[in-house]
């Protein structure tokens, strides 16, 4: 059996070693010191936590967002799963579990990654509430590309009008 995933090319990064190299890109590099990802555990490449601090002149400014991440098996091909932990009323972010729809912030499976149906059923329905706007993410999308999209989306003009909530304020833990 091949340890090639449906829909890759027998010269992609294995998911492992792309995962290691974001690691090392979520430690090693500031990005404007206002974000920040890593692993969860050690033992564990699936399971990441992320911080975003508040874009400047918004109402997300002087907050430290924490967020999970969720890279399944089928990462980079499928799109990754994002929560908020922290409270925040941002479009696309359900007000209850903090989970990111993933169509308001680009996150879409690759056109030439053919699910099959057990592929499917593995997946998280919130992922496949959103598979019409899934046809256009690309394996070259990083865990950095979604936080950098989010607090783009924070830094947004309707997002600038939205009432956030008091700070402290968690969803359920992820």
């Amino acid at each position: 059996m091949s340890a090639t995933p449906p829909g890759a090319r027998e010269d992609d990064v294995p998911r492992n070693l792309r995962l290691l190299e974001e690691l090392v890109e979520g430690q090693e590099r500031s990005w404007g010191s206002t974000l920040r990802w890593g692993l969860v555990r050690d033992d564990d490449l699936s399971l990441w936590s992320a911080l975003i601090i508040g874009p400047r002149k918004t109402p997300f400014a002087d907050r430290v967002y924490s967020l999970g991440v969720v890279c399944g098996s089928a990462y980079p091909y499928v799109v990754t799963e994002v929560r908020f932990v922290s409270g925040i009323n941002l479009d696309g972010v359900d007000q209850v579990t903090g989970v990111v729809d993933p169509k308001y912030c680009g996150l879409r499976v690759n056109k030439r990654h053919k699910l099959r149906p057990l592929d499917l059923k593995r997946l998280n329905t919130t992922v496949l509430g959103a598979v019409p706007l899934l046809n256009e993410w690309k394996i070259l999308y990083r865990i950095l590309d979604v936080l950098l999209d989010l607090q783009r989306k924070m830094e947004s003009e309707e997002s600038k009008r939205l009432v956030q909530p008091p700070r402290g304020s968690l969803f359920e833990p992820f």
